[in-house]
């Protein structure tokens, strides 16, 4: 049960509800750009640099009405666009998702990073979750079920919190491929680099 605040108002008023009939007509890639592109957010399909997002001051941004096969969704950039916690609902059969921005959001937190880890583990690659102010260490860890993650940018005041670091250093040791972008670790005595290893 959802108590209603300052949060659901915020969901509310970007209609930011999953539409069963936008997926059936669209597919999953195409509904989730025009979801997130409708609201502010970018998107870059796959076999394509141009990101597409909307122009300021029109309500057109040039993605298709109708499905269109083979158009797969290959990175969203959805900073700052407002998106909460049922607006992941919409992020639904995206097999092709390798990057995902949702810097500066103030609704992802613990629970919204513990969803993404279930939803995403094998396909995103690249995740921004730099200024989230509401996400803590507990959050991070669950980040350990990405296992094809290879770049997490966090930044911050969290990343000045030795938990928060000893979370990040965790997952790095967890996945041998993944850099964390934007924290410094605490630095041993006889640990020059920072890397807390002797």
């Amino acid at each position: 049960m959802h108590l209603k605040g300052d949060w659901w108002t915020s969901c509310l008023a970007v209609g930011l509800w999953y539409v069963p009939e936008r997926h059936q007509i669209l597919g999953s890639n195409l509904a989730t750009a025009h979801f997130v592109v409708a609201r502010g957010g970018a998107v870059r399909f796959c076999g394509s640099e141009e990101w597409v997002r909307k122009k300021e001051g029109e309500d057109e941004y040039g993605l298709p009405h109708t499905y269109v096969p083979g158009m797969l969704l290959e990175a969203v950039d959805a900073s700052g666009m407002g998106l909460c916690y049922e607006g992941l609902d919409n992020f639904v059969n995206l097999q092709h998702l390798r990057w995902l921005g949702l810097a500066g959001s103030s609704h992802v937190d613990d629970w919204f990073l513990d969803r993404i880890s279930s939803q995403f583990q094998d396909t995103v690659q690249h995740l921004d979750i730099s200024d989230c102010a509401n996400v803590t260490e507990r959050g991070l860890c669950a980040l350990y079920r990405m296992s094809a993650l290879r770049t997490l940018k966090v930044r911050g005041p969290a990343t000045l919190c030795q938990e928060f670091q000893l979370a990040c250093l965790m997952l790095e040791e967890i996945h041998c491929g993944l850099h964390v972008e934007g924290v410094t670790y605490l630095s041993l005595p006889d640990d020059p680099d920072g890397r807390g290893q002797p």
